[in-house]
């Protein structure tokens, strides 16, 4: 040994060694706690029933459980190092992008990715991300809850069909049942309402009567000798006069007005709210509308062609029925036809 050299003893050293050990065994426990630490996460990821993920800052797959790989059919360890954006519909993932911003800095969702992973079929998954952090906060990427909604979605979209086509069902239904009602109070052959269409309707305009415009008018119409016109021309003619002289009495009138076929070649006109002088013109309209038709009539004496000889009444709905009211223009029609047929009659009251 040279002179002067210096010699460390292990008893000068002792302190050093025994720290050094010691701060090894903290690292050796560290590190144990952390391997069990990872090895409980990964236990309980594994279990999950839906997809979970822990993506690095640079989008790449840091860990993958069974039930994300599932999502993607592949292997979980198959997803890890991969770029998770790769997986996602281009689409998806830019209307997608604010949420995904989001999630680095705060729990965001949950909201919906569509997946395009080549040779798969298409899946959506629902999704719920937060920023992934260490015990002291700092960032380390992202965690992703991966929820696959494909067949919820599908099988909603199929009850959403369903609904739609139940709709259409009823709308169609109620619409056929509108039909039916307005079959069932119209007169086939004129296209007029009829008797039943009639009893309701006087039913409504009596109720209603009390209450405001209370003034109405009724219109007994029948053909003249119509029984003539059946005889020469046929009963065929007979129905073509009836439908042509049903629409010239309705073209004659208010959209407020309403006209039944009564029975035979006798039909009806109620005039809600109206006075005598305009029931009088309304009389005069059917009369040259009738007329105007110019239905050749060889056996009706005025004129030649078809006619109408109408009874008019005029009543108020608070003191007088509708049936009383009737039974004065039927009166009114038989008055019209002992003067001549071809013109309206009003009785005085």
């Amino acid at each position: 040994m040279h002179e002067g050299a210096l010699v460390p003893t292990s008893r000068g050293n002792g302190p050093v060694l025994r720290a050094a050990s010691s701060a090894s065994q903290r690292v050796l426990r560290l590190e144990a706690e952390l391997a069990a630490v990872q090895d409980r996460f990964t236990a309980m990821a594994t279990g999950l029933p839906d997809g979970f993920v822990l993506v690095d800052p640079a989008g790449r797959v840091e860990f993958a459980n069974e039930a994300a790989g599932a999502i993607v059919e592949c292997r979980p360890e198959d997803l890890v190092g991969r770029d998770f954006r790769e997986l996602v519909d281009a689409g998806s993932l830019a209307a997608s992008g604010p949420y995904l911003v989001a999630a680095e800095q705060e729990r965001v969702g949950p909201f919906e990715l569509d997946l395009d992973v080549p040779n798969q079929p298409p899946r959506v998954v629902s999704v719920t991300a937060g920023p992934w952090t260490n015990r002291v906060g700092e960032r380390l990427g992202t965690w992703a809850h991966l929820r696959d909604v494909t067949e919820e979605l599908a099988e909603q979209q199929q009850v959403m069909a369903q609904q739609e086509t139940l709709i259409a069902a009823q709308a169609q239904v109620m619409i056929l049942n509108e039909e039916l009602m307005r079959s069932a109070h119209t007169d086939a052959l004129t296209g007029l309402r009829n008797r039943l269409g009639l009893a309701e309707d006087v039913a409504r305009l009596q109720a209603a009567g009390s209450r405001s415009r209370p003034e109405c008018s009724a219109l007994m119409i029948d053909i003249d000798l119509f029984k003539r016109f059946n005889d020469r021309y046929g009963h065929l003619a007979g129905d073509e006069a009836l439908r042509s002289v049903a629409g010239a009495v309705r073209d004659a009138l208010r959209t407020s007005d309403a006209a039944y076929r009564y029975g035979g070649e006798e039909m009806l006109v109620l005039l809600h709210g109206t006075s005598a002088p305009n029931a009088r013109t309304a009389a005069e309209r059917v009369l040259r509308a009738v007329e105007t038709l110019a239905i050749p009539h060889l056996d009706n004496p005025t004129g030649g062609v078809v006619t109408v000889s109408i009874g008019v009444a005029v009543f108020d709905l608070s003191h007088t029925s509708v049936e009383l009211a009737l039974r004065e223009a039927d009166a009114a029609l038989y008055a019209a036809k002992e003067l001549g047929r071809n013109r309206w009659v009003a009785l005085a009251a």
